[in-house]
């Protein structure tokens, strides 16, 4: 997994993530609240508190609000969905350039530097 973002919350303060499925909350320091609201998973989120290390993968893509617990400055970042997630998406832009590529070619498009 690869970092996407690392921030500060004030104590005390609060703010909504938007997230895809798979993305990791994970608390680097003071203490964290997460309620999850994701439309995939019918029923109320249970209440999760990170502590410092510790983590949380977002079953379904929704929405995060994440809280910051107690009279220090609490800090988080997101992890990526990892290699296995991003294959899909890596697939799919080959795919894609490999058949602007074939449309090019098929239109006698050549080269600039082309001898004539």
């Amino acid at each position: 997994m690869t970092p996407q973002d690392s921030r500060f919350l004030s104590p005390d303060h609060s703010l909504t993530l938007t997230l895809a499925a798979g993305t990791v909350v994970r608390c680097v320091a003071g203490r964290l609240w997460l309620t999850l609201e994701c439309r995939a998973l019918p029923g109320a989120s249970p209440d999760i508190v990170l502590m410092p290390g510790q983590q949380h993968r977002m079953p379904a893509r929704g929405l995060a609000f994440v809280h910051a617990l107690g009279p220090g400055t609490a800090r988080y970042a997101l992890l990526g969905r990892g290699p296995r997630a991003q294959a899909g998406w890596m697939a799919r832009a080959s795919a894609w350039i490999q058949a602007a590529t074939r449309r090019t070619s098929s239109r006698g498009a050549g080269s600039a530097c082309s001898s004539q």
